[in-house]
């Protein structure tokens, strides 16, 4: 994020508590790993449907959160048993989305450096996820200055 400091744009994180953190832990941790950007990300815990839905028509990029367990399976995401909302929401928006290499397989999404920027298998580092969040960003940023 340092390299985009100063440009005007926010991550917004949307979801819920998991077992292991509540929605406060979970906006500390962004925070602390983020103290001198925290005023570019905001948190918005168990939005309902509706809101779910809003919130991703205004977003520019989807970032699918799953845990990276789930793609270890022999026949992709959980064996079909288990899909994110969040790729269908972004797919139904035509939004840009940055997600791993195993979730895209299974909606059958390549990689075009416009659309859709892959990284890695689920236990991909952060630098993997750094390098593919700036290409992301870079384009975005080219995009709105032409």
């Amino acid at each position: 994020l340092k390299h985009y400091r100063d440009v005007n744009f926010t991550i917004r994180f949307l979801g819920g508590a998991s077992a292991s953190a509540t929605n406060d832990v979970l906006t500390k941790i962004l925070h602390d790993n983020f103290p001198k950007d925290s005023h570019k990300i905001e948190f918005l815990p168990r939005v309902d449907t509706d809101e779910f839905m809003v919130r991703v028509s205004e977003a520019d990029v989807v970032l699918p959160l799953v845990e990276g367990g789930n793609f270890y399976h022999e026949k992709g995401y959980q064996g079909g048993k288990k899909l994110t909302s969040s790729v269908m929401w972004g797919m139904g928006f035509h939004k840009k989305m940055i997600l791993y290499r195993p979730l895209a397989d299974v909606f059958g999404i390549k990689e075009d450096n416009k659309t859709y920027f892959l990284h890695g298998d689920a236990t991909a580092t952060l630098p993997a996820f750094t390098e593919v969040f700036g290409r992301c960003l870079d384009h975005l940023f080219e995009v709105q200055v032409q």
